[in-house]
């Protein structure tokens, strides 16, 4: 049986899985090449082929899992909305930056408790309008701060600040 995964969730599915998942799911390669989100040739985590084919799907995940491989592929569900939305804003970032630089902005979201779509979204429209490391700025720290008690909505931090 084969299995075909997007190039884009594969690396993710395989680091989700437990020793024992990945040794079955694999078995059918030595190994597995993908182009990972810098546009670099990825090898992905297999063991050594087997005669025969001993995995039996469907490939079962658990909360812990799919939750993994979720949060892992949202920049990717991000660069489409912006290839839909904002095509112009989205060319600020080299195309085998993208997946990176968005990744990177939602941990730093995250750090201040801005994790659910529209904030985060925004969060990630801040790190393209006005740069990676834009939360860095001590006006940022301030607001941002004050956004993480509560005190402010990310919005009005964004109006609030040049």
């Amino acid at each position: 049986m084969n299995r075909f995964f997007d190039g884009r969730v594969a690396p993710h599915v395989v680091a989700a899985l437990t020793p024992d998942q990945r040794r079955s799911f694999c078995a059918f390669a030595s190994q597995w090449w993908v182009v990972g989100p810098d546009l670099r040739w990825l090898s992905l985590e297999t063991s050594e082929a087997e005669d025969g084919d001993p995995f039996d799907p469907p490939l079962r995940l658990n909360e812990f899992q799919q939750s993994k491989i979720i949060d892992a592929c949202y920049p990717y569900a991000l660069i489409e909305h912006f290839e839909r939305t904002d095509e112009e804003l989205l060319h600020r970032i080299p195309i085998e930056r993208r997946y990176s630089v968005l990744a990177n902005a939602l941990r730093a979201a995250e750090r201040y408790g801005l994790s659910d779509g529209p904030d985060a979204m925004l969060f990630c429209t801040l790190t393209m309008t006005r740069g990676e490391r834009f939360f860095e700025r001590a006006d940022w720290q301030s607001a941002l701060n004050r956004v993480q008690r509560g005190e402010m909505k990310l919005r009005d931090a964004m109006k609030a600040i040049p």
